[in-house]
């Protein structure tokens, strides 16, 4: 029998979300990143003051757009500056919000990955576009508004939902996925899937999630 220590797979009807889920907590919850290289440290910790300005009229390198008809619920107001600011390095992602426009950036680096073009209506925002890096797309468009969503519902929402597994990695070892899991989403990349992810409403973390520990990255 299969340790259930170890990353796992969960079918469909075992679990609360719906689809077949990779269970990462055995490495996602017990690693603590960390960095020997001073600049990346430096920049992180940098990058924690940030507001965020430094991102508005930018645009990802390289940039690939993506049409997509992604919503969300909105209360009805918002203000300018970040919306998801990275605590610990265990955290990959920095969100800011500028008029129209949301920009998710890399937290030990600052790199631009997302710019997403936000439309607000009364009770729900929809991202109509996504701007994005070439190397973030996986060569799979689907793959892009699958993240996006999940860094909005998981980072600035926080919500549990499982996260998006690229096809490219359909043949991976459930070790190589988690692994994957902790370098692309850090401590929120707790659940993965193949399946679709964007129609999952997701819930409140509970006691069950599991806190992360140190070792090194």
């Amino acid at each position: 029998m299969k340790d259930k220590q170890e990353p796992h797979w969960i079918e469909r009807k075992d679990n609360r979300f719906g689809v077949r889920i990779l269970d990462c907590r055995s490495i996602v919850a017990e690693t603590t990143a960390w960095t020997s290289n001073d600049q990346i440290a430096a920049s992180f910790n940098r990058l924690r003051d940030s507001r965020g300005v430094e991102y508005v009229g930018q645009r990802p390198e390289d940039e690939v757009a993506v049409e997509t008809n992604l919503r969300f619920s909105y209360d009805g107001s918002h203000d300018d500056g970040p919306v998801y600011k990275a605590e610990v390095m265990e955290d990959k992602w920095d969100m800011y919000l500028y008029k129209d426009r949301l920009y998710i950036s890399r937290s030990w680096t600052g790199q631009l990955c997302f710019v997403a073009d936000c439309r607000f209506k009364r009770d729900q925002v929809k991202i109509h576009r996504i701007t994005t890096r070439r190397d973030c797309t996986e060569n799979q468009p689907v793959y892009v508004e699958r993240v996006v969503d999940f860094l909005v519902k998981s980072h600035q929402s926080n919500m549990m939902v499982p996260h998006p597994f690229p096809e490219s990695k359909r043949e991976a070892s459930p070790e190589d996925l988690a692994l994957y899991s902790f370098s692309v989403f850090g401590r929120r990349g707790l659940f993965g899937t193949f399946e679709e992810t964007r129609a999952i409403r997701g819930r409140q973390p509970d006691a069950n999630d599991a806190k992360p520990q140190r070792t090194k990255q």
